[in-house]
């Protein structure tokens, strides 16, 4: 499976999997295989060949969903970071907090993208809140 970006317009408007080899091509989309660019996702623009972040302004408030522990394990290994580097990250703190965390990040049934936890460990392997953000969003497709 490959990850291809949907573009109308110069703006990304899906990501969706499909099969490798496939010859699918929906009227009126530029499609570009984004599977090396995880961060890409709806919204960004695509123009001269480069992808352009959008520009988010500070007062806008994204109401990001739940995403469950298999979405953010797996948006996780698509930018290079296993389980073991959240597990280190995680033996950095102290107690009683590093406890929380484990238990938090082993046990959870879903992961709150407001939670304070998730920008320190963000930040702990060396992510921005807006690479965060990219990474919540892009979980919440799969």
């Amino acid at each position: 499976m490959k990850r291809v970006s949907m573009i109308k317009n110069q703006i990304v408007e899906n990501v969706v999997r499909v099969e490798e080899g496939s010859n699918w091509n929906p009227d009126g989309y530029l499609l570009i295989d984004t599977t090396s660019r995880p961060e890409i996702c709806p919204g960004w623009t695509y123009v001269d060949g480069s992808f352009v972040e959008p520009v988010r302004p500070q007062s806008q408030q994204i109401d990001f969903p739940d995403i469950t522990p298999r979405q953010i394990r797996l948006a996780l290994l698509s930018i290079g970071v296993y389980p073991a580097d959240i597990d280190a990250a995680l033996e950095n703190l102290s107690e009683p907090e590093k406890s929380e965390a484990i238990i938090n990040w082993k046990y959870a049934i879903d992961f709150k993208r407001d939670n304070p936890l998730v920008e320190q460990v963000g930040a702990m392997i060396g992510k921005t809140a807006q690479e965060i953000d990219d990474l919540w969003i892009y979980a919440s497709t799969l």
